[in-house]
């Protein structure tokens, strides 16, 4: 009964039975800082492969459940090392699995400008039919208009991949975003996200760094009308972070994000072009 229900949901609210934008990293509420000189963490990279540019080296995991069903479970792993970065992502449950493992590049084109790039090879393993594979690719471009106001593109996908001879197609997901910088501790965030088949879904966010220790976050996402709280705790190289969603019809999602930084802290932006 509750796969039936899972399926329905996948139905009605548009959730995609492939490589959705969320299990690309697209959806995820929390990566709106890549468009950022200050607010970017590793986490960042799933939004936009060019933030590996600056992001310290840190190791990262997190765990999320939507609507509190196991069924929606999502497990997620990243590493950034200087220019280089990994990510494995994964969905679903024993007879429907989604799930991503990329290796990023990303360099600077100049003092206002940085490129990215990410391979992926994609899996999808669905009880009864058997499993399919993809290999993809993603492209990121990020800039820096002035110290504060920030902008980029993430491509994944454009080559329209396929899952092997299934002849289900690796989603081609379009993404625009930009960030301003209130202050030191305050950022507004944005991104634009079209993917094919699906209706654009933005993502508006706000995250305040109240100390060195918190920050607090949120952010509404209109394609399913959710609202999203967090707060981030750090204490030296740890950070914990906390969030939740609301979905009016379905109901509550929650989530936790581990990271541990090593090596010395990136320079931000100290001025306008």
């Amino acid at each position: 009964m509750r796969t039936l229900f899972l399926f329905l949901l996948i139905d009605i609210y548009g959730m995609p039975c492939g490589l959705a934008q969320y299990l690309s990293g697209a959806g995820n509420p929390w990566n709106l800082g890549a468009y950022s000189s200050r607010h970017a963490d590793i986490f960042s990279v799933s939004a936009n492969p060019a933030a590996l540019v600056r992001v310290k080296p840190a190791i990262a995991v997190g765990a999320e459940r939507r609507y509190l069903m196991n069924e929606l479970a999502t497990h997620r792993l990243l590493v950034a090392t200087g220019n280089f970065g990994l990510q494995g992502i994964s969905r679903g449950f024993s007879d429907y699995r989604e799930s991503r493992f990329g290796l990023a590049y990303a360099r600077r084109l100049g003092d206002k400008a940085e490129a990215g790039m990410q391979f992926n090879y994609n899996s999808l393993q669905v009880t009864g039919y058997g499993g399919a594979k993809a290999v993809s690719a993603e492209v990121g471009v990020l800039l820096h208009l002035s110290a504060k106001l920030h902008t980029g593109i993430h491509l994944d996908n454009p080559a329209a991949s396929q899952f092997g001879n299934r002849k289900l197609n690796v989603p081609s997901i379009y993404t625009f975003g930009w960030g301003y910088e209130l202050s030191a501790g305050m950022l507004l965030s944005a991104e634009v996200t079209k993917e094919e088949t699906q209706s654009i879904d933005t993502r508006l966010g706000i995250q305040y760094i109240v100390s060195p220790l918190i920050l607090l976050r949120a952010a509404i996402q209109t394609v399913n009308t959710t609202f999203w709280f967090g707060a981030g705790f750090t204490r030296k190289a740890w950070r914990l972070d906390l969030y939740s969603g609301h979905h009016p019809q379905l109901g509550i999602s929650a989530g936790l994000m581990l990271a541990c930084t090593f090596g010395k802290e990136k320079e931000p932006l100290d001025g306008g072009p």
